[in-house]
This record gives C-alpha cells, structure tokens and sequence, in this order.
C-alpha cells in the first residue's frame, strides 16, 4: 500500500488510488505524475540561463511557460532586479527576459513568487535604508498586465524592522505563505495560513529548524511536500536542498533529509516545482555565479 502522503497526493489530483496518472484538463490523455520522493536525473543548466552574471530564484505560472526571476543584468536598477520570461512550450527555451520594471528599485528585489492566476506576486526587498529585507506584495487585473506598485505584505513583518524576512513562497492554492527569517535568531523556516484576505501572525516551523541555517522553503502543490536550502551537516557549510514530507496539510513534517542528485560542491536552492512533481527548478553557484537549472525524475 502505498503511504498516507502518496495516497494524499494522488487524491488531491483527483486520481483513483492506484492508476499512476491523472486526467489532464479538456478530457486528453492521462498526465503522469512522479513519485514526491523519488529520485531526480542530475540537474541541468537551463538554456540561456548560464551567464555571467546572476541568476536566480526562479518561479513559474501553473503551465510552466511564464517565468518569474531574479538578475543582475546590465541596466537594471539594483542589486537584484525581478525578471519575466516566456516560452511555448516545457520543451522550449525561453524568450528574451523583460523586467518587472513597477516592482524594482536601486535596492535588491528578489524570489517573486505568484499566485495560480498570476494576478498576485510576492517577492523580499530591503529597500528601506537602515532595515532588513521585508516582504512585499503587488497585484494586477491581468495576466497580460502590468502589475501595480508594490506594498509591505501586512500581518507577516517581524516587529523589529532590522531583522531579515525573505524568500518568501506562496503556495499555489494561496492557503499558506512560507519564508526564512532570522527573528528566532538563526535563518529558520516560517509559515503563516491564510485568514480571510491576509494572512494569520507567522510560526517557526519547529519541525524543520535546527541552529543552523534554513532559508528558501518551496511546498509542492498539495502542500504534503517541502523543499528548503539548509547548512545542517555540510562541512563546507554551504547549502544543499533538503525534502520532508507530512500527511495532511496540518500535519507535522517527518524528519528531512537531503535531496538524491541534486545537490553540489556549491550552494544549491530550490525555486519551484512542477504540479506533477516531476521537476525540481533550482539555483546553484557550482560554477562561480548563481545560474539556473532544472532536475527531471520520470513518472512512476
């Protein structure tokens, strides 16, 4: 039988207990799905995506043909500027990046993470002189629209406003927003559920936190899944990724462990992934700057 997270997970998709596949929209053939914690090809350098200069963080509309950046490109206007691109298709490159330009400042903004209907963005930026990185939060009428000026994402802030809040991650059906944050102290995981418009005061999430470090939490569609960047048991102290899982989305997580295939002599970061868990986006600096890169595992 298989466990209560897979079987979780499967039910979710609306997928009959069993079958390994779920009917795509529109009536076509089946999608494959992959097992949340089955192991991962080495991960590969996304096209165009291998420069000179930075790039990270990287978060994708539903369909994965939109994706939401971070650079340092030419010309930006800060440290870290946000970035959109567009493709055709899964199989395709993507297009020429176009910046986010009503989210950025000469500060860093970074990890836009969006909503299912790519109508809200959440991102970090310590654009406030004197304080730490906050949170912020921007919206639009449309897809195909710019979005509005950004503000500070309200009800999450840390009360002393020199301590960093970033990385923040929306889960794709907007029921819980998850960060790193060193109010605790340490760089440790948050979460905070959704209440009404907003969201509830924030929680450590004492299952996945240790003394070291713990930043860039990304949650798989069903919620029952966790990927995060951690320091715990690298000599070198860099940062690999780590996966636990729990039963139901109020559950507590099992005991994590790293991530098979994926991690490297460099910082390693996840970003997203895909509805059917069969992609791992991430960042890693294995070759000097941070560059993008995608790690497939095959359906069951």
């Amino acid at each position: 039988m298989k466990p209560l997270w897979v079987r979780s997970w499967l039910c979710g998709l609306g997928l009959a207990l069993g079958c390994g596949s779920v009917a795509s929209p529109g009536g076509r053939d089946a999608m494959p799905v992959c097992d949340p914690d089955g192991a991962f090809d080495p991960p590969v350098l996304m096209t165009g995506f291998g420069t000179s200069v930075a790039e990270a963080a990287a978060h994708f509309s539903t369909d994965e043909l939109t994706m939401y950046f971070a650079a340092t490109y030419a010309g930006g206007l800060g440290a870290f500027d946000l970035y959109t691109a567009k493709r055709s298709r899964i199989e395709d490159p993507f297009g020429i990046p176009a910046s986010l330009t009503a989210l950025n400042t000469a500060a860093a903004d970074a990890d836009p993470s969006v909503s299912a209907d790519e109508l809200t963005v959440v991102f970090y930026s310590n654009r406030i002189a004197n304080e730490g990185s906050h949170i912020y939060v921007a919206t639009r009428s449309s897809p195909l629209a710019a979005f509005g000026a950004p503000a500070p994402l309200a009800g999450v802030a840390s009360p002393t406003g020199t301590n960093t809040d970033f990385t923040a991650f929306l889960s794709a059906d907007g029921q819980e927003l998850w960060f790193a944050s060193d109010r605790g102290g340490n760089f440790d995981l948050w979460r905070a559920p959704r209440t009404g418009a907003g969201f509830a005061n924030p929680e450590a999430v004492a299952a996945l936190n240790t003394a070291d470090l713990e930043i860039i939490p990304v949650l798989s569609a069903d919620r029952l899944t966790v990927y995060f960047s951690t320091s715990r048991g690298a000599a070198t102290q860099n940062q690999d990724i780590w996966i636990a899982h729990r039963a139901t989305v109020t559950g507590e997580f099992s005991a994590p462990h790293p991530v098979e295939g994926v991690n490297t002599t460099g910082n390693d970061h996840p970003s997203w992934l895909s509805p059917d868990n069969c992609r791992l986006y991430l960042t890693s600096n294995v070759s000097t700057t941070d560059d993008l890169y995608v790690a497939t595992r095959q359906p069951r």
